[in-house]
């Protein structure tokens, strides 16, 4: 409360159990007033929540967010110990990890959560972070250019040598692997209210954040969005390479 006395509305119940200690390292505000938590725990008021967990104001779970949350390959204990909400309340994860949204689906270090709670399909950073030892990702700041920069314990980063520290090519979603695709595609305005002006003549679809194809483009510099609800989109080319935009 404003005197910093607790606030009786809010009510975690049990909170949050082992793993170790059942240990919450960071914890952000989505742009819908939801609490997404990170940490070292396997449950939340005695439901599995492993490592993340989604929270309304009153403290009891989100209805409407449903992962397996992570886990690591190997001895070590899975932890979350950054999370950053994207302006389309996807919520970046990053920690010390293996998978993320189930066990057969691999996100070292890093991933990126749809609103749901779902993995971002368009998101990858291939092998992520290695090290001697434990290889974490401390810290993710999204720049002024949209791209994502990451610190903590490595000396690779998806194989490249880095040190504590790197920049991804892509951010706001589009990973690693995509953002060295090529030719480059460059459209705008971004965000578009009409008509998305591209820089090529372009072949492909578009689609929405949980991979339904909701128009297809057949060599086109001109795409109409007017139709389109407001949100994030991508322009995905049969080639393969793909570019995020925002309908207004």
């Amino acid at each position: 409360m404003p005197d910093g006395s607790l606030d009786p509305s809010f009510m975690p119940g049990a909170g949050f159990g082992p793993m170790y200690q059942g240990s919450v390292a960071t914890i952000v505000q989505r742009n819908d007033g939801r609490f997404i938590v990170g940490g070292n725990f396997s449950t939340y008021r005695g439901v599995a929540s492993k490592c993340i967990a989604c929270l309304e104001f009153d403290g009891t779970r989100c209805a409407d967010f449903n992962t397996e949350g992570v886990t690591m390959v190997g001895s070590d204990a899975a932890i979350v110990w950054s999370l950053t909400v994207l302006p389309d309340d996807r919520t970046v994860v990053a920690g010390g990890f293996s998978t993320y949204g189930g066990a057969g689906i691999p996100h070292r270090g890093m991933a990126i959560a749809m609103p749901d709670g779902t993995p971002d399909p368009t998101f990858s950073v291939g092998s992520g972070p290695t090290y001697v030892s434990r290889p974490l990702i401390l810290h993710v700041l999204v720049d002024a250019e949209g791209r994502f920069v990451v610190s903590g314990s490595f000396n690779r980063f998806n194989g490249v040598p880095r040190h504590r520290i790197a920049r991804l090519i892509g951010g706001g979603g589009v990973g690693i692997s995509e953002a060295l695709a090529t030719p480059p595609l460059h459209a705008w305005p971004n965000p578009a209210s009409d008509v998305l002006q591209l820089s090529e003549p372009f072949t492909g679809a578009v689609i929405d954040m949980q991979g339904r194809t909701l128009l297809e483009v057949t060599r086109s510099q001109q795409v109409p969005v007017q139709e389109l609800a407001t949100g994030a989109y991508m322009l995905r080319s049969q080639e393969g390479y793909a570019v995020r935009f925002i309908k207004q």
